[in-house]
């Protein structure tokens, strides 16, 4: 496999809430870039709003 193939895919979300992302603080409204299981994460801790809502 090649290191393409083995990456995660990256999404933007924007915060509903605050939230520390990479070690650095983050306000309600900013937007991030995470993988798909890290945006699944902050969705199940409502940091960011599922898709659709």
């Amino acid at each position: 496999m090649t290191a393409k193939q083995t990456a995660a895919k990256r999404v933007k979300v924007t915060l509903i809430e605050a939230h520390t992302h990479r070690g650095r603080p983050c306000e309600k409204g900013e937007k991030i870039e995470v993988t798909e299981n890290q945006r699944d994460w902050l969705i199940q801790h409502k940091k960011v709003a599922a898709p659709g809502k």
